[in-house]
């Protein structure tokens, strides 16, 4: 019995549709990097004041070392946010070997391409609507919120005259995953900082020679990259572990019809479906990673790249799928019950006879009029008030 609801229930279109719970949540992926600018994440941070000059910040980090910008910008277009790359971390440190950015226009634009181009820099993106995609990224995003909240007074309405300062604080503190600041992984040294004259810290002398300089310094950092790579590969161990207890590595096959994740939830707003009504095919894997897919709509269409975590599996008989915009979008063709209270009918006994019956009571009388007094004193005040 149970079997038989629950495949009832499965190859229903509307219970498919409607129902919010991912059955498999995909493993955790990490990004595994090597060395310092192998790959940059790069995300928008909109604070929400809208009275501020500036409205944004492009917050960028080094995947390896966790050294982060961020940039105060007062758009988040093209233009905006290919000058503030290339100001901040091209001219400076030099170019990277990846940019890792979510689909937004900015970040897909041709002005980025051609700087990808220019430098020989390989441009990657996360699946739609998936920020976790880009997770280091989205955690520095609210260290940088958190730091902005330690302002006080008119130095949180002046706070990109001091995000720079905040974040000099933040690279120059030890990192949880790697065990050093990230600026120390950067540069190769410590950098002086104004809390070191008031403890009174000596810088390091050193009367090297420049060759043994050069040794001495490559020595210190190839031991620091090798214990940072040890420390984050724990790091990612440890969370994959936490992340994947309720994950399922259930992949999906080319052919497999899946229903796909519908992000745009406007209209109806929170009653509409969490599902496109439309189903999809699988095409392909993407990449080794065993979680991203292309798909395409059952009936044609442009083909699309997902992650698992976004697909579900249609085992809806074809026949039984609607046509976009029919039984779906009309719900009261799905429900075969109207809406409105429902009343009983009227239920009348079998006849018997009329000497088995009781006789009935006869009706009382009620006299509805207004009673009114009888006294011979009435409207006089009492006999003690009367004189």
């Amino acid at each position: 019995m149970e079997e038989e609801v629950q495949g009832f229930h499965s190859g229903c279109v509307v219970c498919s549709l409607k129902k919010d719970k991912i059955e498999a949540k995909a493993p955790l992926n990490p990004i595994v990097v090597s060395y310092p600018l192998e790959v940059v994440a790069l995300d928008f941070l909109s604070l929400g004041r809208p009275t501020d000059a500036y409205q944004n910040i492009l917050v960028m980090t080094d995947m390896f070392t966790r050294y982060a910008w961020a940039v105060p910008t007062r758009d988040q277009t093209a233009k905006t946010t290919v000058r503030a790359i290339w100001s901040h971390v091209i001219q400076t440190f030099g170019c990277p070997g990846r940019f890792h950015s979510d689909m937004g226009p900015n970040f897909e634009s041709t002005l980025m391409q051609q700087l990808c181009a220019m430098y020989g820099v390989t441009k990657s993106r996360t699946t739609p609507y998936h920020p976790a995609g880009n997770g280091r990224v989205e955690r520095l995003n609210q260290t940088v919120l958190n730091l902005l909240r330690t302002l006080r007074g008119e130095k949180r309405n002046r706070w990109a005259e001091h995000v720079q300062e905040l974040l000099q604080a933040y690279n120059n503190t030890v990192h949880s995953s790697t065990g050093f600041a990230p600026a120390y992984l950067m540069f190769g040294r410590h950098l002086r900082l104004p809390v070191d004259v008031e403890l009174g810290v000596a810088p390091h002398q050193s009367r090297l020679a420049l060759s043994g300089w050069v040794e001495d310094h490559h020595q210190k950092l190839t031991l620091a990259y090798k214990l940072a790579r040890e420390r984050m590969g724990h790091a990612a161990e440890r969370d994959k572990r936490s992340y994947d207890r309720k994950a399922q590595a259930l992949s999906l096959l080319p052919g497999e019809r899946v229903w796909v994740r519908d992000r745009n939830r406007q209209g109806q707003g929170k009653i509409r479906s969490w599902w496109n009504p439309e189903p999809y095919v699988v095409v392909s894997l993407v990449g080794d990673s065993g979680v991203v897919y292309k798909v395409r709509p059952e009936s044609g269409g442009k083909v699309r790249t997902q992650h698992r975590n976004a697909l579900k599996p249609c085992i809806t008989p074809v026949n039984v799928i609607p046509e976009p915009g029919t039984i779906v979008e009309t719900e009261a063709e799905v429900d075969p019950l109207p809406f409105g209270f429902y009343v009983v009918p009227a239920f009348e006994p079998p006849e018997v006879g009329a000497d088995i019956l009781p006789p009935e009571p006869p009706a009382e009388v009620v006299d509805n009029a207004l009673r009114r007094s009888a006294r011979a004193t009435r409207g006089l005040p009492p006999s003690r008030y009367r004189h």
